[in-house]
């Protein structure tokens, strides 16, 4: 959803909303107490989405995922030309470019430096399917790569470094109007315009990688990755704690380091007793 100039921005729409919810407030009936907390938890939630706005529009958020894995050259390559000592998202942005974005060839040139400097890059959205490539490039097997997950937060545990709750995260299409606004807006696309390339550039060098391990056998890796989800599913099963406890997982079961690597003993009874978690990924064939 594009956000037309001349419509409140979803910042000072959320302050309206609050504003407005105070004054309305002030002329409730104090001893109706229902209708008070009620108001109460619609104020908070309002103040809820301001601030995720806020963090979202934030320079801390602007191509977050290339700020992580980018060297100080990549990052000079994605500067103001006239501005050369100042990296993207550190720097004000004219109107104008805030709505076209970085030229191709600085996209080109960026991608190019990253990819030059990393071997592999997986992709949260494709995680298993990374996972297994990586595995499959390397040679080695399915039991190479069983894993649990550590920070699900669904699971209602504890981060390992903060002993925080991982706090769940709603899909887009569950969030307030005001923060799908913002998240489909031309503004926060042209803010985070090198990781909407990088994530497309990495997806389609997946594709080509499983193109050419498999020889263009598209069922082939599919199958594979249809047995290689299976057994994650038995790990999670035979392997996870399932404990009414929040602690974190390394307070339940033995990991390699921190909530890293855990339940290792129990993952590798799963393989020991599933031969075809032993056998080379590069040894599979269709039957």
């Amino acid at each position: 959803m594009t956000r037309h100039s001349d419509s409140p921005k979803p910042a000072q729409e959320s302050h309206r909303l609050l504003k407005k919810k105070d004054e309305d407030s002030k002329r409730n009936d104090k001893g109706n107490k229902n209708r008070d907390d009620a108001e109460d938890e619609d104020v908070t939630e309002t103040k809820q989405d301001a601030q995720k706005w806020h963090d979202m529009a934030g320079n801390a958020c602007k191509n977050f995922q290339f700020n992580y894995i980018a060297t100080k050259k990549m990052k000079s390559i994605a500067v103001n030309p006239n501005d050369a000592d100042e990296a993207i998202g550190k720097r004000q942005k004219s109107s104008a470019e805030s709505k076209v974005g970085l030229p191709a060839n600085v996209i080109d040139n960026v991608l190019r430096e990253i990819f030059k400097t990393h071997d592999f890059i997986g992709s949260t959205s494709k995680f298993d399917e990374s996972t297994l490539l990586l595995a499959w490039q390397l040679n080695l097997t399915m039991c190479d790569v069983l894993y649990l997950k550590s920070k699900d937060s669904s699971e209602g545990r504890k981060d390992d470094r903060t002993n925080h709750f991982v706090v769940p995260h709603p899909p887009l299409q569950n969030e307030s109007a005001v923060v799908q606004a913002y998240a489909r807006s031309t503004e926060f696309r042209v803010a985070n315009q090198l990781d909407y390339e990088l994530v497309d550039a990495v997806e389609m060098r997946l594709k080509n990688l499983q193109m050419r391990l498999t020889q263009r056998n598209e069922a082939l890796f599919n199958h594979v990755l249809g047995r290689y989800k299976y057994y994650l599913t038995v790990a999670k099963e035979r392997c996870y704690p399932h404990s009414n406890s929040a602690a974190n997982l390394k307070d339940l079961t033995e990991c390699y380091w921190n909530d890293n690597g855990c339940g290792y003993p129990c993952l590798n009874e799963v393989c020991r007793s599933h031969p075809e978690l032993m056998q080379k990924l590069s040894s599979f064939t269709l039957h």
